[in-house]
């Protein structure tokens, strides 16, 4: 589908968002391709109950304005039957060793995994930038590993980057290297920097929303042009890399926040990849569990089993640690169980606690300090929430389904909201 120049106005925008608000479809990347001028890749759902993944390309002139937006959408069904979103099913189509290994280490039974999987797959022979979103413990170096092994550079270096663990002091130096002498306690050789160890293959930034700011103008500056400066040197260094990056946090949030640059930040994020966290796909807990106690079971020679009412608390618990926390979980109970069967007393404490304070804190999500009319109480109470819920899942369709209300009731709610202001 194209979208000309001419086209691209305020009436067509409102188009757009209309047909959001409706359900006919989700999670347009027009808007952020207009805005930034650079292409983008969501995951859209249209009102048939199929899903796409849709990627948008802006066509810019000479002058750098957009002349055209084109999207290509390929239908999620392609890899996965209606119904059946198990990721063996999905793997089903594809036979490298590759594949295999990252079927072992991503088991899913949730749509929003299998997303997750399919957008990284589609991504993987393109050259484009990735960002990948996603809690600590998801899983993101694994999604990072699996798109590179996937790339025409499958056969050259995949160098890791910890942003968060580089100080400032030595994060130049680590990221571009140095010349003999180009400081005190300098190796006598220098040093090759990570970007330069990367040429030629995929360099991965992880937790790149820690990396100081003073030196995000720097990696800018490489990513842009292509090559790179040692410390204590003048000589350019031709680099050619392609770059996934990784974070825990709202990048962009910190851009609104001063905290990361914005031009920095949409030339990383190109091609965008959300990893649910594991509370949002409660179904792969048991699954999860099952895998991870056969895993330890051979390591430690053990037979031991779960019970089913084991599994239901471990599912009601909300894995702020994700599935990085399940594992171990997992492990500490094949190794701390004086039994064979594992079951509801031997999982700890803090899991058994944790929903009993949830469900306490509920009845305190809505508090009253004052008496007001009930109407404008409940007008209060509904545009908190549609706001909130707009904040956290972004599209209407979405809203609606979280608000668990009819997505013309949203467009209505939002329209006299807007029109009021």
């Amino acid at each position: 589908h194209e979208v000309c120049g001419d086209e691209i106005s305020n009436s067509h925008k409102n188009k757009i968002r209309e047909l959001d608000f409706m359900g006919v479809f989700s999670s347009s990347a027009i808007f952020d391709a207009i805005s930034t001028k650079q292409p983008k890749a969501v995951i859209q759902s249209i009102k048939t109950g199929e899903t796409y993944v849709c990627f948008t390309t802006p066509i810019l002139d000479k002058a750098d304005n957009i002349i055209k937006i084109i999207t290509i959408s390929r239908a999620v069904s392609k890899w996965t039957e209606k119904g059946k979103l198990f990721y063996s099913d999905y793997v089903n189509t594809v036979h490298t060793e590759e594949e295999l290994t990252f079927q072992k280490q991503i088991l899913t039974c949730s749509e929003n995994m299998v997303n997750a999987i399919i957008l990284a797959k589609m991504a993987s022979p393109t050259e484009s930038t990735i960002l990948i979103n996603g809690e600590t413990g998801t899983g993101k170096e694994v999604f990072a590993k699996y798109i590179h092994q996937r790339s025409l550079r499958a056969d050259k270096p995949f160098i890791k980057i910890n942003c968060g663990s580089l100080s400032n002091e030595i994060v130049e130096s680590e990221l571009f290297g140095y010349e003999s002498g180009a400081f005190t306690d300098a190796s006598k050789s220098g040093k090759v920097g990570l970007l330069e160890a990367a040429n030629g293959g995929t360099l991965f930034l992880d937790e790149i929303g820690d990396l100081p700011i003073n030196q995000q103008v720097k990696l800018l500056r490489a990513l842009q042009e292509k090559e790179i400066c040692r410390v204590g040197s003048t000589e350019p260094i031709h680099i050619d890399i392609r770059v996934i990056s990784a974070t825990n946090i709202d990048l962009k949030k910190q851009v609104g926040k001063g905290y990361f640059r914005e031009d920095l930040f949409y030339r990383l994020n190109v091609i965008s990849i959300n990893i649910p966290p594991l509370r949002e796909r409660p179904a792969d807990i048991s699954i999860l569990s099952v895998h991870f106690l056969d895993i330890f079971n051979k390591l430690y020679n053990h037979n031991k089993k779960i019970t089913n009412g084991a599994l239901s608390k471990l599912r009601d618990y909300d894995w702020p640690g994700n599935v990085r926390e399940l594992e171990n979980t997992i492990e500490r109970l094949v190794v701390s169980s004086d039994n064979s069967l594992i079951e509801v007393n031997n999982i700890p404490q803090h899991i058994l606690e944790r929903k009993n304070k949830i469900e306490a804190n509920v009845r305190d999500v809505v508090t009253v300090n004052r008496i007001i009319p009930m109407d404008e109480a409940l007008k209060i109470t509904e545009d908190k929430l549609i706001s909130m819920a707009f904040e956290k899942y972004g599209t209407g369709k979405k809203v609606a389904e979280a608000l668990e209300v009819d997505p013309a009731t949203i467009s209505r709610k939002t329209r006299s909201n807007t029109a009021k202001e």
